[in-house]
């Protein structure tokens, strides 16, 4: 026996998480929401750190909007896309959000890292070493220093369960977002909350990197 019931049950289960607000909404509607949220990327995009060399800044806009783009796009239209267009979609933003949250995680450990390193050096090791003579103890105090410090560093990482916060709970959280469809917006209210927070999470990450990139370089040329 035919059961539509079940049908229109299934083409709900495709439809993308601002989907249903954004089908209710006229053409009007449409472009009015378009040349907002367009005026406030513009806008925040003038607070965002640049590093200043086009090498890093240039690929980091390019994969911040991709990753923006297909979140958006995507979720509006998304039962009227083929099958396999939309799971290739959803598969580059969530590896793009996944790896990226990965990276400025291990970017922002390492940084920490390298600053307390820096730190033990200055108050602990350089002293010792003017206070000792002997070539062969100044070796193993510097030897054991840089032997000390990444295994610090990797016992830290992994006693913190580092690698679960910035990698498996993000990748599960695009996962439950973009495949699973959890939560839709039912409302205006939190398609415009969703998509304007889909934003300055970008932008957010977009400056994050760009400073960690610019104390890298400063350092870099420090030496």
């Amino acid at each position: 026996m035919h059961q539509p019931v079940n049908i229109g049950t299934g083409m709900r289960k495709c439809q993308g998480i601002t989907e249903p607000c954004w089908s209710s909404l006229s053409e009007d509607q449409r472009v009015s929401w378009k040349y907002f949220s367009r005026i406030v990327a513009v806008v925040g995009a003038f607070f965002v750190t640049k590093t200043g060399s086009p090498y890093v800044d240039w690929p980091l806009v390019a994969l911040t909007a991709i990753f923006l783009v297909i979140v958006i796009e995507t979720q509006r239209s998304y039962s009227r896309l083929s099958p396999k267009f939309r799971k290739r979609s959803v598969r580059i933003a969530i590896f793009l959000g996944s790896w990226g949250i990965t990276i400025l995680g291990v970017a922002m450990f390492s940084q920490v890292g390298l600053v307390s390193a820096a730190t033990v050096l200055s108050n602990e090791v350089l002293p010792s070493l003017h206070k000792s003579t002997d070539p062969l103890v100044q070796a193993i105090m510097v030897g054991g220093f840089l032997v000390a410090v990444p295994i610090a560093l990797i016992r830290s990482f992994r006693q913190l369960h580092f690698e679960e916060l910035i990698y498996t709970l993000p990748r599960n959280g695009l996962k439950r977002l973009l495949v699973f469809k959890q939560p839709k917006a039912t409302s205006f209210p939190v398609f415009a909350y969703m998509e304007l927070s889909t934003l300055l999470v970008c932008l957010v990450y977009a400056s994050s990197v760009a400073e960690i990139a610019k104390v890298a370089m400063t350092l870099f040329n420090a030496f």
